[in-house]
């Protein structure tokens, strides 16, 4: 519902996508008044916008949701001016033997089969192939509740498959914030190959080049 406006500046021209009618509704009440902010109904793998139209994307703990991230990754890229910014903040699920709690509705065989797929996708990855695994029913869209972190997620995210599939489209990796070193073992899995930002969420700002 856009709490993100509080933190923004003030002054700008601010468009929310949202597929939810009751979460869109919800926004236009809280903000529609004296912010200039506009709600638009759309898919994210389908942006309902023309090429070049903003100078900043912001995609805030929302490309872990998605059914279908790589098309919703290039739709920014497409609709983002030369020279703009896009801003990803996501939760990282690098590691091939990450339990997503949004799985664990499923059975022990379950896990054990996504978890070998998971390796797969890293073994892909050598040969810059990203399959963008996604889960099929979530935790929270089977049994109707959210209980821990990540109930809902869909998409098990990869920093490095992001960050290297953005860059494949025209965009450039400015910045990769963490909030603080890694230390122990943790630091030195990042020497695998495709770990270089292993064990951090995902929050990096990308230009789109001229």
């Amino acid at each position: 519902t856009a709490e993100v406006l509080n933190f923004l500046p003030t002054g700008i021209h601010y468009t929310g996508l949202e597929s939810s009618e009751f979460a869109l509704q919800e926004a236009r009440r809280r903000w529609s008044v004296g912010t200039g902010a506009n709600f638009v109904s759309g898919d994210a793998a389908s942006l309902p916008f023309s090429e070049a139209s903003f100078n900043v994307i912001l995609m805030f703990f929302s490309l872990e949701h998605l059914k279908r991230p790589r098309e919703a990754l290039y739709e920014c890229v497409r609709v983002l001016r030369s020279g703009g910014i896009l801003i990803v903040v996501s939760p990282n699920l690098e590691f091939p033997l990450a339990r997503p709690n949004a799985l664990r509705h499923r059975s022990g065989w379950f896990r054990i089969w996504f978890a070998l797929l998971r390796f797969w996708d890293y073994a892909n990855r050598f040969l810059g192939r990203y399959s963008f695994r996604t889960i099929g029913k979530n935790f929270t869209e089977v049994t109707g509740r959210y209980e821990k972190k990540d109930d809902d997620l869909r998409y098990a995210v990869s920093s490095w498959e992001v960050i290297r599939f953005l860059e494949r489209k025209g965009m450039r990796l400015d910045v990769f914030w963490e909030e603080r070193p890694l230390a122990g073992w943790r630091r030195w899995i990042r020497f695998l190959p495709t770990m270089r930002w292993y064990g951090v969420t995902l929050a990096a700002a990308f230009i789109k080049g001229r």
